[in-house]
């Protein structure tokens, strides 16, 4: 027989010792755990609010984006009205997912994806028990209980009987509790930063990029280094200013043709930097002598992406900033090749604003899958500044990226940091 694990976790504070407990869920609570109202019926505008596990997922829970019941449906589903310290846990889609129940939600309710958690606060404090179901011991312990395959959930039956190991010491939960917590709270100011960053981004993008035929003028202008203007921006057609091009290259190897490295469309669509590092990583497929030279990737070029399930999500598009060898793209991919000067990295911003973004989205034909023509590419309209310009407003852009990519770092070192204490801390 297996000599059962010892009950200590691997990082604790120095003042702790002796083995933590363990005990079912249900056992560690006052009440018995519920989920939420099934039916809530029509959404009241100054109703009962009622969380729903996508609620969970929000950055910052916000009471005005619930849906709301009536104060009737509300009252007859009392067991899940909403106490202040209790815990909210997702039986559906992010199965787990917890969340503490702050003075803004006193009163509201659940639906019925959601599960209310309320510990005997002797035994178990509840910002303890937040942090406890948020463990890997946990998690992997409510998994075990999952079932369904097209919609996974798991049963209040098997939450009640899920193990979790805990302190005995309410001095060391709380301890615990409030380490994780001002870890969680750093994370929080850091993704409020980086939404403050995109927040500001897009304002500045409107104001330098108003809607082509309109009329609007830039709101942001730069100025040279001694003060002096710059020209009025043109009014110009992609289709006058560059050429676009179509692929017949797919995936398919023929043994008389040389190989070469495929961009695809996943490469495009989420964004990828493209250069002759990373190309090495792509699929290797065979392409002829006419489809190397005709679908070669230059630096300046523009890949877009032509399809999508939705008109919105027409559009990605990557810049190529070098020559790259032995590589070509696919049918699955327009590209764009300028015939004019452009600064590069603005060819990035200008065809990432929300102008552009709406012209392609109105062009798109079709059903269940919608496309746009290179000749319907051709005929976007945008404003274009002068080469000078284009760089400065590039840099200036650039600069706020680069805030926006410092930031999103910290965010994933310190959820990492905090995956590891998760790990770490708990048994």
């Amino acid at each position: 027989m297996m000599k059962e694990q010892k009950r200590v976790p691997n990082l604790r504070f120095a003042e702790f010792s002796g083995e933590w407990a363990t005990a079912s869920l249900q056992d560690l609570c006052r009440k018995t755990i519920s989920y939420g109202i099934v039916q809530t019926g029509e959404n009241i505008e100054k109703g009962i609010p009622c969380v729903r596990v996508v609620d969970l997922t929000s950055f910052k829970l916000d009471v005005s984006n619930m849906i709301k019941t009536s104060k009737k449906v509300s009252d007859s589903n009392k067991k899940t009205i909403l106490e202040e310290n209790e815990i909210m846990l997702a039986l559906r889609g992010e199965i787990g997912l917890v969340r503490l129940v702050e003075k803004e939600l006193v009163g509201a309710n659940l639906t019925r994806g959601v599960a209310r958690i309320s510990t005997k606060e002797s035994i178990v404090t509840p910002s303890f028990m937040n942090w406890v179901l948020q463990s890997e011991n946990s998690i992997i312990n409510i998994n075990k209980k999952v079932n369904g395959s097209a919609l996974k959930e798991i049963p209040l039956s098997a939450l009640r009987k899920v193990k979790v190991f805990f302190s005995k010491t309410i001095e060391e939960q709380q301890k615990i509790a409030s380490f994780l917590s001002t870890v969680d709270k750093k994370i929080q100011q850091l993704q409020q930063k980086n939404s403050l960053l995109e927040q500001y981004k897009k304002g500045v993008m409107q104001q330098l990029f108003p809607s082509a035929g309109s009329g609007q003028v830039p709101q942001l202008r730069f100025t040279r280094e001694d003060g002096s203007t710059y020209p009025d921006w043109e009014e110009k057609r992609l289709g006058e200013i560059g050429e676009f091009q179509t692929s017949s290259v797919d995936k398919l190897s023929k043994p008389d043709e040389k190989e070469v490295f495929l961009v695809n469309y996943m490469d495009v669509y989420n964004h990828n930097e493209i250069n002759n590092e990373t190309v090495k990583e792509y699929q290797i497929v065979t392409a002829n002598d006419n489809q190397i030279k005709s679908c070669d990737l230059r630096k300046g070029d523009v890949l877009f992406t032509p399809s999508s399930e939705t008109p919105d999500d027409i559009g990605h598009s990557v810049v190529i900033f070098e020559d790259i060898e032995n590589a070509v793209y696919s049918y699955h991919v327009l590209r764009f090749r300028p015939n004019i000067e452009l600064d590069i990295l603005y060819s990035h911003y200008f065809c990432n604003n929300n102008d552009v973004l709406r012209q392609l989205s109105r062009m798109a034909t079709g059903s269940t899958r919608f496309t746009i023509s290179k000749g319907n590419f051709s005929k976007v309209v945008i404003k274009l500044p002068n080469i000078e310009e284009q760089t400065q407003i590039a840099q200036f852009l650039s600069s706020i990226d680069k805030k926006i990519a410092v930031v999103q770092t910290q965010i994933e070192h310190t959820q990492q940091f905090k995956k590891g204490l998760l790990q770490q801390m708990f048994v």
